[in-house]
């Protein structure tokens, strides 16, 4: 007994349905990962930046790196100042890799609060004397953050 060519035709629609249907139930269990890492995440930078600023608020020799009028000439950064901002730096260029990996979406304003932060004495003198140490990428964006160029050329 021969099986009719529209009941075949329809056990092979049948089929790609079913395999459309569950890769489309896939694609979006996906999402709903990629979404799901993306938020832990951020939720892990977010308790790793508070770590970080603890000091500041437990050691009063670190009041001095938000100051806007400091005389950098007459009291230089210290070496626990610079420290401290090194980590945030860090901390700035890893949140920075996630970001660019896909790992994190975007974080709005965080130009701005890159442009606000460097703009203070203290950690703009820890930056330019540490930025060579970075990527040219992580330079060029904090430095485009900025609103400067970056002024070191050749480096990856």
């Amino acid at each position: 007994m021969e099986i009719p060519h529209w009941i075949e035709y329809g056990e092979h629609l049948l089929q790609d349905a079913g395999i459309l249907g569950a890769l489309w139930f896939s694609g979006r269990s996906s999402r709903k990962d990629e979404q799901s890492r993306k938020t832990s995440n951020l939720y892990s930078l977010t308790q790793n930046y508070w770590e970080i600023w603890k000091p500041y608020f437990d050691t009063p020799r670190l009041r001095r790196v938000l100051k806007r009028n400091i005389d950098l000439i007459q009291n230089p950064i210290t070496e626990d100042e610079r420290l401290f901002i090194n980590m945030l730096i860090l901390h700035l260029e890893s949140s920075h890799r996630a970001i660019k990996a896909g790992m994190l979406n975007p974080i709005p304003g965080l130009p701005q609060d890159i442009k606000q932060f460097f703009s203070q004495p203290i950690p703009k003198g820890v930056w330019e004397e540490s930025k060579s140490l970075r990527s040219q990428d992580f330079i060029d964006y904090v430095e485009s953050s900025r609103g400067g160029e970056s002024r070191i050329i050749g480096r990856n």
